[in-house]
């Protein structure tokens, strides 16, 4: 899910996070982006994993120009 801004799944989301019984589950809530209107009602108990992909997409990031920076200079290079 990319937020917990407002709509029927978001808050059915929420709704069925706060019945789960967290003495026999661990949850993780992977979110694209931390905020919302219904964000500040997720129990404390969810580890939510929205900061971990942001540092995944960043790196994937700066990967990939690194490749196309080294692509284009052996590019340019042979001519």
């Amino acid at each position: 899910m990319q937020s917990l801004y407002d709509g029927g799944a978001e808050k059915l989301l929420v709704d069925m996070l706060n019945n789960f019984d967290y003495s026999k589950y661990d949850i993780d809530l992977l979110l694209e982006h931390d905020f919302g209107n219904y964000a500040n009602l997720v129990p404390l108990e969810v580890r939510n994993l929205a900061f971990l992909l942001s540092i995944l997409y960043t790196i994937f990031y700066m990967l990939s120009t690194i490749y196309y920076i080294i692509f284009i200079y052996y590019f340019l290079e042979d001519r």
